[in-house]
């Protein structure tokens, strides 16, 4: 029987012998940092709720600080780590959402490989229109946060920081490569 469930959190709640134990399978997303900022950016601005009326200059100085409503990015990376390290590496998936969406059919073959199940290049196509973000805009009920699937762009983050920021950024994720050599975060 196939599980799964999905998540951003912060914090560990699972353990190495758990996972383990129940022979998990993690699929672990990565994603170009700027991008993330923004997109954390505007799921805030949509959740009327929340009343976040900060900048994206004002967002990037406490992202960059780790002041941020789930967390902070660099931590939640040293925190899957620390528990990715320790699990065979056939139960750890990484996905560059990148790459992911440059190349949809690839990563989803490579996908469900790792998940054992053999599926074919035309039920891999089929799979790949179900997930685009179109489509899911259209089928996902976001009545609440309507920009909850808002546009899925690569690069984005380099095109609405400042010079100054992307520096900054880079220079962070220099310090974080260091210190999580088994994440490929390489092209960032």
């Amino acid at each position: 029987m196939l599980r799964a469930t999905s998540t951003a959190l912060h914090k560990i709640t699972f353990t190495a012998s758990t996972c383990a134990q129940r022979h998990a399978k993690i699929i672990f997303v990565i994603r170009d940092p700027a991008d993330s900022l923004v997109s954390y950016y505007h799921f805030y601005k949509s959740m009327a709720w929340v009343n976040f009326t900060d900048t994206i200059d004002e967002l990037f100085e406490a992202w960059m600080s780790g002041n941020v409503g789930y967390g902070s990015y660099w931590d939640w990376h040293h925190d899957w780590t620390a528990l990715l390290e320790k699990l065979p590496t056939n139960n750890v998936h990484i996905v560059n959402f990148e790459q992911l969406k440059a190349r949809p059919q690839d990563e989803i073959l490579r996908l469900a490989r790792f998940i054992n199940r053999d599926i074919s290049v035309l039920e891999a196509e089929k799979i790949e229109k179900i997930s685009e973000f179109s489509r899911m805009q259209e089928t996902v009920n976001t009545r609440l946060m309507p920009q909850f699937i808002r546009s899925g762009q690569v690069g984005e983050g380099g095109r609405t920081l400042g010079k100054g920021q992307m520096e900054r950024l880079a220079a962070a994720m220099s310090h974080l490569k260091m210190q999580c050599p088994m994440l490929p975060l390489d092209q960032y």
